[in-house]
């Protein structure tokens, strides 16, 4: 299909209602209640695209420019999808953004979740994160696990996904891994199970070094809450407990010993 599959209209008002409910969407309620979310700026645009998302409106600002509006014009010229043209006031007033580029599309959030397993690569390793509440740790921790070539990550009581903290520190990971969102641990463990994956997990109290885990097999890799690390329960339900050697602290940020037990796992598989 053309460049007529393509709705544009030009809104001058922060009241539209269409505009009303992209701002919504900042709250997680709303998120879910309309079962969609947004991404913002120009690299995850296009990145977003060119993994299969299909948008269903686009907002653009008139201060994004003549070249990046021609880009993003083009780019939708497939879909079928609303494009909202705005001047920069009517744009600041849906962007969560200090420096924002001028491009917001939102997606069907479901849609995303039900076909994440199909641009994942084909690893058998897992993130399994548990009970971590911090959107921006979130996001570095799948940004590390996409650049480590991770198949997915499991999720059990964390900071929402598409909240835009989180999209904006994932860097696009969100579109090239398995998104797992269970209810409870007991599902988080049984996913890994019904997977075939050993489960490993980081702790500080752990006696065995990361560098001397056994890397080759299909495993899912626990990262605990901030403050507290892994729940007991958690714990109960690790095959092997893990540490990473230090000297002169006793622990790091979620996200740094995230990245360095990520690291490891695949040096360590070679």
């Amino acid at each position: 299909m053309g460049g007529q599959a393509v709705i544009e209209t030009r809104v001058e008002s922060k009241k539209n209602e269409t505009i009303r409910r992209i701002r919504s969407l900042q709250e997680k309620k709303y998120r879910r209640a309309l079962d969609a979310f947004f991404i913002e700026g120009v690299t995850l645009f296009f990145e977003s695209l060119d993994a299969g998302l299909v948008p269903e409106t686009v907002v653009l600002s008139l201060a994004a420019g003549e070249e990046v509006s021609e880009r993003v014009r083009a780019a939708l010229d497939p879909f079928d999808c609303r494009l909202i043209v705005v001047p920069e006031e009517v744009y600041a007033a849906v962007s969560t953004e200090l420096a924002p580029q001028g491009v917001l599309a939102v997606f069907c959030l479901s849609a995303v979740l039900e076909t994440s397993a199909f641009r994942a690569p084909q690893s058998e390793r897992y993130l399994f994160l548990e009970e971590v509440r911090d959107p921006a740790n979130v996001g570095a921790i799948l940004r590390s696990a996409a650049a480590f070539g991770y198949r997915g990550a499991i999720f059990v009581d964390c900071a929402d996904l598409f909240n835009p903290k989180t999209v904006r520190a994932c860097m696009g990971a969100l579109f090239c891994l398995e998104l797992l969102v269970c209810d409870t641990l007991e599902d988080g463990v049984d996913t890994v199970k019904t997977r075939g994956l050993s489960l490993y997990g980081t702790s500080p109290r752990a006696k065995k070094d990361i560098r001397d885990a056994d890397w080759s097999r299909p495993f899912a890799l626990v990262i605990g809450n901030e403050g507290h690390g892994m729940t007991e329960e958690a714990r109960e339900c690790c095959d092997e407990l893990l540490g990473i050697p230090m000297q002169g602290m006793e622990s790091l940020n979620a996200a740094c010993a995230a990245a360095v037990t990520l690291y490891e796992s695949t040096r360590g598989a070679e």
